[in-house]
C-alpha cells in the first residue's frame, strides 16, 4: 500500500510540472501546468468536420483550449473547422494544404495568426477575420480563392494592412491610410524600389519583417503611436541612415535593424528596457549610441560587427548582456560597464581590437569563455570583484596586455589557455595585500613576470592616451594635457551633466566626492573614474 501511495504521489507531482500530450475525443492536445491545452497533430491525420471545444477534462482537471500548434491540421482532409472563443493563437502552417476546407470563421478571441496558416487551401473561398487580431503572419492566405480574387494593390482588412499584392518592384511611394493600426508580417518585404513611406498616427504595430530588404528606404518617420516593432521589421534596409524610435516602445525586437549597413544614428526612447538579439548586428556605419537609464538587457549579437562604433557606455540599470553583444566592434575604444552587471558572457567583446582599458565592476562574478578574445589593443584590465570566475580563453590573444589588476584574494581557477598568446612575463599582475604568495604558488598565475600587492580600497584607474592623462587625486579629478579651448565635461554614472570647463591648455581640476563614479568626456574619448577612501 505504501508503495502504491508513493507512486501515485510521484505521478501527481510529475503531472504538475511536465507538459504532456493526450488524445481526448479524437483530438490531440498538449497540456501545460498552467491549465491550458493546445491542439496538436495526430497520426493518422484528422478528417471530416472538426469541432474544437473550449475546455477539455483530463485526470479530473479542466484545461482551457487556447491555441492550435504549428502544422496541427496540415495536409489533412478536414471539411470544416469550428473554433471556440478561447483560441488566442494559431501556429504556422496549421491548416496549410487542407484542400477540402471551403470556409473558415476565425474566433473573436484570436490575437495571433502565424505565417502560412491557410496556404494552398485550394477550396477556401470564405474567411472571416476577427477585428481584434494583433499579428497576422506572412502568406497566411496565399493559394486560396479568397486571396486570389482580391485586386492588386494595398490589401486591407479592417484596421490591418495585410500587404501590397502584385509586382512589389513597382511600388515606389507608399501612403498608408488613416485608421490603419497594424502592418502585417512581411507586408512590404522585398519592395526593392520603395523609397517614400507615410505612416498614419493611428499605427500601433509594425509586424515581423514588414519592411525587410527594402534598400530604397533612406529614412522613415515612425509615429509616436507605435508600441511594437516586430522581429526583423527593417532588417537589410541598406539605404536607411537614421532612425528615431517612438517613446512608447519598450523593446527593440530581435533582428529589427540587422544589416542596415548605412545606418549611422539611432535615437532610443526614454523608457526603453530591452534590445533584442542581433537587433543592430552589422550596422557597419553606426558610430555612436546613447542608452536610456531604463535599460535592463541587451541581447546576443545586438551590436556585433558595428565596426565604427567607438563608445559603449552602459547605464547601471542594465543587469545582463548576451553573448557576442559587442563582438567585432573593432573601433570600440570606450567601454563603461554597469555596476549591476552580473556576468560577462562568451565572446561579449571579442575582436574589439581598439579597446585600451577595461574596468570590470565588483558585481561581475563570472567572465565566460572568449569574453575578450582578440582584444589586441587592450593594455590594462581592472577586475574589482573579490570573487570572480574566469573561463577558457577569456583573455586569449590580448597581445598588448601590460597590467592585469584583480581584487580577488584567492586566485581564480584558470588554465594555460586563459591568457593564450599573452606575454605574461611583461605583464604586471596586481593582487590584494597578502595575496601574492597564493598567486605565486598557483600553477598558471605564477607565470606573470611581476606580481605586486596593492590596497584595493584606495586604487583608482588612471588613463593615459597620447598626451592626455586623466586621474583622481584626493577629492579632485585631474585632467592633464588638454588642448587649448577643448571642452571637458563631467557626468554622473547615470549620464547627468555635473560640470564642464573649457581648457586653456595644460591641467584642469574638478572638485569631486569620495566613493563616486564619474564619466569624464573629452572631444575624442570618455573615461570612467572613481574616488575611493
Amino acid at each position: 500500500m505504501k508503495r502504491i501511495l508513493i507512486t501515485l504521489l510521484f505521478a501527481t507531482i510529475l503531472q504538475s510540472f511536465l507538459v504532456h500530450a493526450d488524445e481526448v475525443n479524437g483530438i490531440n492536445y498538449r497540456f501545460t501546468p498552467d491549465g491550458c491545452a493546445e491542439v496538436t497533430s495526430k497520426d493518422p491525420n484528422y478528417s471530416g468536420d472538426i469541432v474544437i471545444p473550449d475546455t477539455v477534462k483530463l485526470f479530473g482537471r479542466d484545461y482551457r483550449v487556447t491555441s492550435i500548434a504549428s502544422s496541427a491540421f496540415e495536409a489533412s482532409s478536414i471539411t470544416s473547422i469550428t473554433f471556440p472563443n478561447t483560441i488566442t493563437s494559431i501556429g504556422r502552417s496549421a491548416f496549410s494544404f487542407c484542400t477540402s476546407l471551403k470556409s473558415v470563421k476565425l474566433p473573436e478571441s484570436l490575437k495571433i495568426l502565424e505565417m502560412s496558416v491557410f496556404t494552398d487551401c485550394s477550396a477556401l473561398s470564405e474567411i472571416t477575420i476577427p477585428k481584434l487580431i494583433t499579428s497576422l503572419g506572412w502568406a497566411a492566405f496565399y493559394g486560396t480563392p479568397w486571396y486570389e480574387k482580391k485586386p492588386n494593390g494595398l490589401l486591407y482588412f479592417e484596421n490591418i494592412l495585410i500587404e501590397y499584392k502584385g509586382d512589389k518592384s513597382t511600388l515606389v511611394n507608399l501612403d498608408i491610410k488613416d485608421g490603419t493600426e497594424i502592418i502585417a508580417h512581411g507586408a512590404f518585404s522585398g519592395c526593392v524600389n520603395l523609397s517614400h513611406i507615410t505612416l498614419p498616427t493611428t499605427l500601433t504595430n509594425i509586424d515581423h519583417y514588414a519592411f525587410s530588404s527594402c534598400p530604397g528606404i533612406t529614412n522613415i518617420s515612425i509615429p509616436e503611436s507605435v508600441t511594437r516593432i516586430g522581429t526583423g521589421a527593417f532588417s537589410e534596409c541598406t539605404g536607411l541612415t537614421t532612425i528615431v524610435l517612438p517613446n512608447k516602445l519598450k523593446t527593440v525586437d530581435d533582428f529589427v535593424f540587422k544589416a542596415c549597413s548605412n545606418m549611422n544614428t539611432v535615437t532610443f526612447p526614454a523608457n526603453l528596457e530591452c534590445i533584442g538579439n542581433n537587433a543592430f548586428e552589422s550596422c557597419a556605419k553606426l558610430s555612436g549610441i546613447t542608452f536610456p537609464n531604463t535599460m535592463k538587457y541587451i541581447g546576443s549579437y545586438a551590436f556585433s560587427g558595428c565596426t565604427i562604433l567607438n563608445s559603449a557606455i552602459l547605464p547601471n540599470s542594465i543587469t545582463e548582456i548576451g553573448a557576442n553583444t559587442f563582438s567585432s566592434c573593432s573601433s570600440l575604444s570606450t567601454l563603461i560597464l554597469p555596476d549591476k552587471l552580473k556576468s560577462i558572457p562568451a565572446y561579449a567583446f571579442s575582436g574589439c581590437s581598439n579597446l585600451n582599458t577595461v574596468t570590470i565592476p565588483d558585481s561581475v562574478k563570472s567572465i565566460y569563455g572568449y569574453a575578450f578574445l582578440g582584444c589586441t589593443g587592450l593594455k590594462s584590465i581592472y577586475i574589482r570583484s573579490d570573487e570572480t570566475t574566469i573561463q577558457f580563453r577569456a583573455f586569449g590573444n590580448c597581445t598588448s596586455l601590460k597590467l592585469f589588476s584583480i581584487a580577488s584574494p584567492n586566485p581564480p581557477s584558470i588554465n594555460s589557455y586563459t591568457f593564450q598568446n599573452v606575454d605574461k612575463q611583461s605583464c604586471i599582475l596586481e593582487v590584494p595585500v597578502g595575496a601574492s604568495t597564493a598567486y605565486k604558488a598557483n600553477t598558471y598565475w605564477k607565470d606573470f613576470g611581476s606580481i605586486n600587492e596593492v590596497n584595493f580600497n584606495t586604487i583608482t584607474p588612471e588613463y593615459t592616451e597620447n598626451k592626455l592623462k586623466v586621474y583622481a587625486l584626493d577629492n579632485k579629478l585631474v585632467i592633464e594635457g588638454t588642448n587649448n579651448n577643448e571642452l571637458i565635461q563631467i557626468y554622473s554614472i547615470s549620464g547627468i551633466l555635473i560640470q564642464s570647463k573649457k581648457s586653456q591648455g595644460g591641467k584642469l581640476i574638478f572638485p569631486a566626492s569620495a566613493n563616486t563614479f564619474y564619466l569624464i568626456k573629452s572631444k575624442y574619448k570618455t573615461y570612467k573614474l572613481t574616488l575611493q577612501h
